[in-house]
């Protein structure tokens, strides 16, 4: 920042100020809570000086929405960027997607209220385009480790025109992992094991289902856990620390869950 004016370095640390009391505010008291006025009176700025800022409550939020997702990705480029086959690096995509969530429990529900018709459709275009540029950048990594796994000959030159399936089949398990695990559906108390070691699961038996090699079936559970924690510790430094969540260990001994081989 020091190429920024004083002023402009103040405009700076007064939205950083703005942001983190949205943040503060969202978290402690829900979304319908956040308020311009509640933020103004938290920072001691008018609200004028907040719509300076910012247009709407939806653009805060959304703001804050955004600056998560650019979070995540960049952990689905780094582990696009692994020197790994194109398998594990698109089961990496899955796994970072699930932890990250997992070391921020409360940022699946902001996204999931800020892409809700209700808030989406009062957004300014500008942050509309801002989170579908995101969204879209998301997408368009995915979609090119499909790709290169058809070039490289790991996937079936038949599966080309269900590239895009491939990666909503992905997404959606994970997002919909993810939002069911931040439920309130007593998840333990029916059964199931950690929502990331079924996620990691179901994702090897997905792309299994694609032919998409080396097949998840011809390792053995011990390949499987190794390949889990590799890919693990290449996108997170501590990617199993986070307060009140599951950790991702794959323990073979838990009798409940089944086998990851």
């Amino acid at each position: 920042m020091s190429h920024l004016s004083p002023k402009q370095r103040e405009i700076r640390a007064r939205e950083q100020s703005i942001l983190a009391a949205a943040q503060a505010i969202w978290r402690r008291d829900g979304y319908q809570m956040l308020t311009m006025e509640r933020v103004a009176e938290t920072i001691g700025c008018s609200k004028g000086t907040l719509y300076n800022h910012f247009s709407s409550k939806e653009d805060l939020a959304c703001t804050l929405c955004c600056q998560t997702m650019e979070s995540l990705l960049a952990v689905f480029q780094r582990a696009a960027r692994l020197p790994l086959d194109s398998r594990s690096r698109f089961l990496a995509l899955g796994l970072g997607y699930a932890l990250f969530y997992q070391q921020n429990p409360d940022e699946a529900i902001n996204i999931q209220t800020v892409k809700s018709p209700s808030v989406r459709e009062k957004l300014s275009e500008a942050k509309r385009q801002q989170l579908a540029g995101i969204e879209k950048q998301l997408h368009d990594l995915s979609l090119n480790i499909v790709h290169q796994a058809i070039e490289d000959g790991d996937l079936p030159e038949a599966m080309r025109v269900h590239s895009s399936s491939i990666v909503f089949s992905l997404w959606a398990m994970h997002y919909g992992g993810i939002l069911i695990d931040k439920s309130d559906i007593p998840l333990r108390q029916l059964g199931y094991g950690p929502v990331v070691d079924m996620l990691w699961y179901s994702s090897n038996h997905l792309l299994d289902g694609y032919h998409w090699r080396p097949l998840g079936h011809d390792e053995d559970e011990n390949a499987q856990r190794q390949r889990f924690e590799q890919l693990a510790a290449c996108l997170f430094d501590a990617p199993t620390n986070a307060p009140n969540a599951d950790k991702p260990t794959l323990n073979k001994s838990d009798k409940e869950r089944p086998s990851h081989g």
